[in-house]
């Protein structure tokens, strides 16, 4: 796992309250995560703190958590 998305994934599941080995990356923040418009934009509000450069447009389209690191990978 490349250390962008272990950031990632490390962040989510601290936000969220889960052990990290528990999230999949084709888990869905809505369905699977269960996190509201406030929990997304919250997170994304996380992950600008922790340098990642956020388009929030574009994260409010992200669905999974596989989108979210292609959204990101390149943008530490």
């Amino acid at each position: 796992m490349s250390k962008k998305k272990s950031k990632i994934i490390k962040l989510l599941a601290e936000f969220i309250g889960v052990n990290k080995d528990d999230l999949d990356p084709d888990d869905s923040f809505v369905d699977d995560l269960r996190m509201s418009v406030i929990d997304i934009s919250s997170f994304a509000e996380d992950l600008t703190k922790n340098g990642f450069d956020i388009d929030q447009d574009k994260f409010m389209e992200v669905e999974t958590i596989s989108d979210l690191i292609e959204m990101l990978e390149d943008d530490i």
